[in-house]
């Protein structure tokens, strides 16, 4: 079991220990492991959302206990303690407020978060693999590539089009 001090007290946490991966690549913790609150699982904010391959723009301002994560157009504000989240303007619930986890084994601090919530957010899937202990980030696919114009299959004389029994038809947007 883990020594923990969070929510203003020590816990005995005995629950997974989780590790995060990030298209494909382990993500370094340095020991910082993620846990499990209240069927939640926390990340580490900085390790994962900033040093990680997502490279988002991470702030922490000890002033007013605020988080900053910025990438590209999406800027996330969260508060320590607070479940809510502005999400480039707009008001969001996360499952779990913002915490300030220290281990008392490695005399260690750091800021965890609700990850599946954050990456979502950054606009990432998120899943959880319970075999490993596992939260799973990936660049979300289905980005629509522009499509191709057809070519018209030609016949055995290569100089007039096959008739076929396929027909294609596309659509686009005019401005």
């Amino acid at each position: 079991p883990l020594t923990l001090h969070y929510d203003n007290k020590w816990h005995i946490y005995t629950g997974s220990r989780g590790q995060v991966i990030v298209d494909n690549v382990n993500v370094n913790l340095n020991n910082m492991i993620s846990i499990i609150i209240n069927n939640t699982t926390m990340v580490h904010a900085k390790y994962t959302f900033s040093s990680s391959s997502i490279k988002a723009k991470y702030v922490y301002n000890t002033k007013d206990k605020t988080i900053t994560l910025t990438k590209d157009d999406i800027h996330i504000v969260l508060t320590l303690g607070s479940k809510n989240a502005i999400v480039n303007g707009t008001k969001k619930q996360l499952p779990q407020a913002p915490r300030v986890l220290k281990n008392k084994a490695t005399n260690q601090s750091y800021i965890i978060v609700p990850g599946e919530a954050i990456a979502t957010y950054l606009g990432y899937n998120y899943s959880w693999d319970s075999k490993t202990k596992t939260s799973v980030i990936s660049t979300k696919s289905g980005v629509l590539e522009p499509e191709k114009p057809l070519e018209p299959e030609l016949g055995e004389d290569d100089t007039t089009p096959s008739l076929s029994d396929k027909t294609y038809l596309t659509y686009g947007i005019l401005p």
